[in-house]
């Protein structure tokens, strides 16, 4: 070989040598994005219900299964213990004092939806909801191609739900699917042994049977007229509460119907609007408290290209429209509290804040604040909870509480709710309306 011919070899070598390195030190091709998402509500769904939150009962094998296999969020906060407030917050990222009338109970129409920006990205949009308040007489039709209603029957919105996730087979695609059940009144379709044994005792009222927790002679929906725990027996409560655990039962067939309808493929959240008041002295229903019992929920994300883990960092309800957006490489919100939780560089909160009409909520790791207009009630989060930064959380909960008010004076562009009367009966037969 002459020196002209070995020269040029060696040339060649290092230019391929050099476009090796180059080759091996570029980052690879970034992963196609998610097309389908699959967004599960479950109403009055408490935490500590679920098995990968602790609950010892094997209550939500489906739920448990779906969190092994994504992101589960330890401290999440509702934005409020009420369906619709909770529900505004989700579907705009901003608090319910700024994006919902909370006197005719709708969605501000000025405040976009993140299923909005989904449909401007090229996703086909569907709804299928059995809670009578998450419809579109209350302002959450807006972006979605179908929104069918199955009011009080979440068999019949899971089975057309399914039905039509499996007929997405191309394109970008986003259900929504909002579960009722386990809200009051507590009426499974399989009572457990357990709780035909607790029914039957002999100091158990038989219309305890029926599963509802407030005092219907009363004549005030729940929300005018909370339900203490006074009213009832110990036995009771535990029945009540067994019903209550068996709804929750039902709830997880259906999710676990819906996962198996999708399959791994697509990317699906888990989130409870709020939970139920069960484990502290007082009021037994959710819309009358901020205590963290009631607002702590839980939330899953499950995915290609999601790694599991389970994060206790604090996220808010704001934070579901952020994210999916995110994950959908859809145009961002303009006005928006929350923001994307599986961002590569996301700082931690030092806390989150829930509103109650003109109360407010603080919530930090380790501790809770719920300021209402005459008092301030601390509530330990942890065994080792620290007052020191008590000062500064109820100086947040004032400046909050102003900001509320400033809300509440704007009159924003709505709607006129027109409600059949059909309508007005399943809301009052959960309590929403008076008699």
């Amino acid at each position: 070989m002459n020196k002209r011919v070995l020269a040029a070899s060696l040339v060649a070598l290092g230019l391929l040598a050099v476009a090796l390195d180059r080759h091996l030190r570029s980052p690879p091709p970034p992963l196609p994005r998610p097309t389908r998402f699959v967004l599960i509500v479950v109403d009055a769904l408490r935490a500590d219900h679920l098995g990968c939150y602790g609950h010892p009962g094997k209550l939500t094998p489906n739920m448990d299964a779906l969190a092994a296999r994504g992101v589960r969020f330890e401290n999440l906060f509702s934005a409020a213990p009420e369906t619709l407030q909770s529900n505004a917050a989700l579907f705009t990222g901003c608090l319910p004092s700024y994006s919902c009338d909370r006197v005719k109970f709708r969605l501000w129409l000025d405040i976009p939806t993140f299923v909005e920006h989904l449909r401007e990205a090229g996703f086909r949009t569907a709804a299928f909801s059995a809670q009578p308040r998450i419809s579109p007489n209350f302002g959450f039709g807006r972006g979605f191609d179908l929104f069918l209603m199955w009011p009080l029957d979440d068999d019949s919105a899971t089975g057309s739900c399914i039905r039509w996730l499996k007929r997405q087979t191309s394109g970008k695609s986003f259900a929504l699917l909002y579960l009722l059940d386990p809200h009051s009144p507590y009426r499974p379709r399989r009572t457990s042994d357990a709780s035909r044994v607790m029914l039957a005792r002999p100091n158990v009222r038989p219309q305890i049977a029926d599963g509802a927790i407030w005092d219907h002679a009363a004549d005030l929906s729940i929300v005018e007229k909370p339900v203490t725990d006074g009213q009832y027996s110990r036995p009771e409560l535990d029945a009540l509460h067994s019903l209550y655990c068996d709804e929750i039962r039902d709830a997880d067939e259906r999710i676990g119907r819906v996962i198996a309808a999708v399959g791994a493929n697509a990317v699906v959240f888990l989130i409870a609007d709020h939970g139920e008041g069960w484990t502290y002295p007082g009021a037994l229903t959710h819309s009358s408290s901020l205590h963290p019992d009631v607002t702590k929920v839980p939330f899953i994300i499950a995915g290609p290209q999601i790694t599991p883990t389970v994060r206790r960092d604090l996220a808010g309800t704001c934070d579901v429209a952020p994210t999916v957006l995110a994950l959908a490489d859809a145009t961002p919100l303009p006005k928006t509290r929350g923001r994307n939780v599986l961002g590569e560089h996301v700082a931690r909160r030092s806390a989150i804040i829930a509103e109650k009409g003109p109360w407010c909520a603080v919530y930090t790791a380790d501790r809770a604040l719920v300021s209402t207009e005459e008092t301030n009630t601390f509530i330990a989060l942890s065994p080792n909870a620290s007052r020191a930064n008590d000062n500064g959380m109820v100086a947040l909960a004032i400046a909050h509480k102003r900001t509320m008010r400033t809300n509440a004076q704007y009159v924003r562009p709505g709607r006129p709710i027109l409600l059949q009367k059909a309508t007005v009966e399943q809301l009052r037969s959960l309590g929403y309306v008076a008699e």
